[in-house]
């Protein structure tokens, strides 16, 4: 099963083969959205006023990452009164091993088209066994997802591109799941820190990655810098999505120095990117 690593080598200068073409769907803006994480801080502490400050910058699409102690109907009334949409929600992944059906009715009742599987923790994805048993959860919830009317999706780190026993967990990921129920929403910075292209990974994987995390890498240290200060080719890879379907993709930055001005800043790197 080292279909990445063994057909594609995937140096990061690589283009593995394209698998085919499914573009962005027709009345997509194909604008950035930025996830909410970045802004944790901010929004801890002036929930509102930091959602409002998010549509001043100009972006329209969020990701949740929580509700910040409130219900989900408050925080779809308050985000509608702010002009955001909330396209996905990342959930937790202790609620979602222990009631999976849950946190998708959660990002259900929120008004999200996503339920996202986020991470996983360290001491529950050593073997292969463990690994299995995780994919069978998500496929599950790929399914419950379906049946009540939204989508789900795995959200990568490095993690998922380590072998183990020999498998790498991605492909596991992709090929022990069903791809009309279960979607990818791929990390670029953590797949690219792992030595893996994001370009030939969405052109080997046509339709099976609809969303992106696009955030920036200092190639020198490979460190995590604001979007449009680092290495990374957002024109490449965003002009690859679509053709390989990508609906949305998403800011992040996991610890600016200024949450505000990291979503700033990147708005308008992207915005003047010609792709």
């Amino acid at each position: 099963m080292k279909r990445f690593l063994g057909i594609c080598a995937l140096a990061l200068t690589a283009a593995c083969g394209s698998g085919g073409e499914v573009s962005t769907p027709e009345g997509s803006d194909y604008a950035p959205g930025v996830q909410l994480y970045t802004l944790r801080a901010p929004l801890a502490e002036d929930y509102e006023g930091t959602l409002q400050k998010i549509a001043d910058v100009g972006y329209d699409q969020v990701e949740l990452a929580g509700f910040f102690g409130r219900d989900p109907a408050e925080v779809r009334e308050i985000l509608a009164s702010k002009g955001l949409t909330p396209v996905a929600s990342h959930v937790d992944w202790r609620r979602f091993r222990d009631t999976p059906e849950a946190v998708i009715d959660e990002a259900k009742a929120v008004g999200a088209e996503y339920a996202i599987l986020a991470y996983l923790p360290e001491d529950e994805r050593q073997t292969l066994a463990q690994w299995q048993q995780w994919v069978e959860r998500i496929d599950q919830a790929g399914a419950y997802a379906e049946k009540i009317g939204i989508k789900f999706a795995y959200h990568n780190h490095e993690f998922e591109f380590e072998e183990v026993e020999g498998v790498i967990p991605f492909d596991l990921i992709l090929e022990g799941t069903d791809p009309d129920r279960v979607k990818i929403e791929l990390d670029v910075f953590w797949a690219t820190l792992a030595g893996f292209d994001p370009v030939a990974i969405m052109e080997a994987n046509p339709g099976r990655i609809p969303l992106l995390h696009i955030k920036d890498m200092k190639s020198t240290d490979q460190s995590m810098v604001d979007v449009g200060r680092g290495d990374i080719d957002f024109a490449r890879i965003l002009s690859t999505g679509r053709k390989t379907g990508v609906e949305h993709y998403f800011v992040e930055h996991d610890n600016p120095d200024d949450a505000l001005v990291s979503i700033s800043y990147a708005y308008e790197h992207l915005s003047d990117l010609e792709f």
